[in-house]
């Protein structure tokens, strides 16, 4: 073969091939702007559900806040009653226990008027040594006069709250 038909066929070749891409590249053209056109009706129909979804999801947002800060105002609402019920227990503790020891003062004043009665009708006058019933009236009093303090100190924490 010479070098001339060498190169005629080589441009034949050529022609040919730029023949095929000259064909091909209008329907690729064609099919890329079909594509394209899909893309852009689909994304017009997508973007308004997008939207419409947004709108959704702040609105839930919204009243997930508010639900959360009504929970929050329930929940506040239930420690203070908690609180109450708990202080209110508290005092008709205090209360009961203040009643004990106030019927405790009484037992032990009686007692000790009791006692005063039995040494005062004592037929004799003369002065005697301490008896063991005097140790006890001696013990007693001791008590009562602490018992009347702490009586003192509660009346005075109950009128302090």
């Amino acid at each position: 073969m010479s070098p001339t038909q060498i190169e005629s066929e080589q441009s034949y070749r050529d022609r040919r091939v730029a023949t095929n891409r000259a064909v091909r590249l209008p329907l690729a053209f064609n099919r890329l702007e079909d594509v394209l056109l899909r893309k852009q009706a689909n994304y017009k129909h997508v973007e308004p559900v997008y939207k419409s979804r947004d709108a959704a999801t702040r609105q839930v947002n919204v009243k997930f806040e508010e639900a959360t800060a009504i929970v929050q105002l329930i929940a506040d609402r239930q420690r203070r009653k908690s609180d109450a019920a708990t202080l209110n227990f508290d005092l008709e503790d205090a209360r009961s226990g203040r009643r004990e020891d106030e019927n405790h003062v009484s037992r032990l004043r009686r007692r000790h008027e009791n006692h005063r009665v039995v040494i005062n009708r004592s037929p004799s006058t003369e002065i005697r040594a301490p008896s063991s019933g005097s140790r006890d009236i001696t013990a007693l009093q001791a008590k009562v006069t602490d018992v009347e303090q702490e009586l003192l100190a509660i009346q005075h924490d109950d009128l302090e709250c």
